[in-house]
């Protein structure tokens, strides 16, 4: 579209250089094409003007249509929403459950033991100082 543009100055810069005074017909061909490019020039940046506000107005429906399917909070589609949230982390947190059942099934009275070996056993470790097992003393 603009590549003819270098070939108009390439055709104004003699007539502009030239101690003669230029034709008429030179001047009036060389106003033609600046006209002309100047209405391909604001035709382009309309029609990008254009496509660029059908593009905004497209992500602004986009957007209100997102916010639309989002419930408002404290609406029944919000708690509908919530309650079904809960119950995912409530079977969830079953399948964990059953999984260290099948993992320890003795349950953690195997971990822990003795309450009073516990209690022996953590009170190093609350104090600062390493396990009383760990070599590190």
């Amino acid at each position: 579209m603009f590549t003819d543009v270098p070939i108009l100055l390439f055709r104004l810069r003699p007539i502009a250089a030239s101690p003669y005074p230029a034709e008429d017909g030179e001047l009036y061909h060389v106003q033609n094409q600046i006209i002309a490019h100047h209405g391909r020039l604001k035709a382009s940046w309309q029609q990008v003007w254009e496509e660029r506000k059908q593009e905004s107005e497209a992500h602004a429906a986009a957007l209100a249509a997102a916010q639309a399917h989002t419930a408002a909070p404290g609406s029944k589609a919000d708690l509908e929403h919530v309650a079904g949230l809960w119950g995912l982390l409530a079977g969830a947190a079953l399948v964990v459950f059953e999984r260290a059942r099948e993992a320890m099934p003795e349950g953690t009275r195997a971990l822990a033991g003795d309450a009073a070996a516990l209690r022996d056993a953590v009170a190093p470790i609350d104090a600062g100082l390493p396990p009383a097992g760990s070599g590190r003393d």
